[in-house]
């Protein structure tokens, strides 16, 4: 729970603070050899290089600067997937809930949506 205030109250405070971005951390997570990396256009190749890796996505989120991600290991997630879209992706949601993935990040941005979706032996509805 604390996890996801922090991940609110840094997107609240980007909003508010246009000129600035805000990073929230929080010790004694099990997250291990956590990244983080941002840039004004959709940073697809730095997630396929750090799922490769063994990095999970926990935390996206899109302001004045750009997409902005954290990734890490030990997240729990046993695999991800996302899909960015400037149209809702129900179709593509539903069928990977048939997969056993559930939304583990959701962002809106640059005019399209961002969901994330992640298996792990810890979901169960």
């Amino acid at each position: 729970m604390r996890y996801i205030i922090s991940i609110t109250i840094a997107v609240v405070f980007s909003l508010a603070l246009s000129a600035r971005t805000i990073i929230i951390t929080e010790s004694g997570l099990p997250l291990q050899e956590q990244v983080w990396f941002s840039g004004a256009n959709f940073p697809g190749e730095s997630i396929k290089k750090n799922w490769d890796e063994g990095r999970r996505i926990h935390a996206a989120s899109y302001t004045d600067k750009g997409w902005f991600f954290v990734m890490a290991k030990e997240t729990g997630y046993t695999a991800q997937t996302y899909k960015i879209d400037p149209q809702w992706p129900s179709d593509w949601i539903k069928g990977n809930w048939d997969k056993d993935y559930y939304i583990s990040e959701l962002a809106y941005g640059d005019g399209k949506w961002l969901i994330v979706m992640s298996q792990s032996d810890k979901f169960t509805a």
